[in-house]
């Protein structure tokens, strides 16, 4: 949850907007309208194993954007080899 980072009672230099604010701080917001979200402390303290990966690691993973500081801001592919050769790393 994107909630997870934010501390509520801390003054801010850029204050979230009204309007975000219902998004940013649901606790059970389901993404895609059927899956709940997990708190971030919750899925670090599951003793679960992690899921099996469906796919290869060529296969997309990530698309993050850039902020253009080059050129125009693009979206930036990352592949499940890359990912988790950092995550292990």
């Amino acid at each position: 949850r994107y909630a997870d980072a934010f501390d509520r009672g801390a003054s801010q230099d850029l204050p979230v907007p009204e309007e975000w604010k219902e998004w940013l701080y649901t606790c059970n917001l389901p993404l895609d309208g059927h899956t709940p979200v997990t708190p971030w402390l919750e899925a670090l303290a599951t003793t679960l194993p992690p899921p099996v990966l469906i796919g290869d690691p060529d296969t997309p993973c990530l698309l993050p954007y850039t902020s253009g500081t080059t050129g125009a801001p693009k979206g930036c592919v990352h592949h499940h080899g890359s990912i988790m050769h950092n995550a292990v790393a």
